[in-house]
């Protein structure tokens, strides 16, 4: 399985840098309504 398989009929998908804290990951999630998201790197 491939992340385009997961995602590849999405219109919209979401991601956190890996950095983020939890309470801002959580917040992120809450305002977007939404229930997972990718979480990249710096180099993304």
């Amino acid at each position: 399985m491939t992340v385009m398989d997961l995602i590849g009929s999405r219109s919209n998908v979401f991601s956190v840098r890996d950095d983020v804290t939890v309470h801002d990951a959580a917040r992120y999630l809450r305002e977007r309504q939404v229930r997972s998201v990718g979480v990249l790197d710096a180099i993304g």
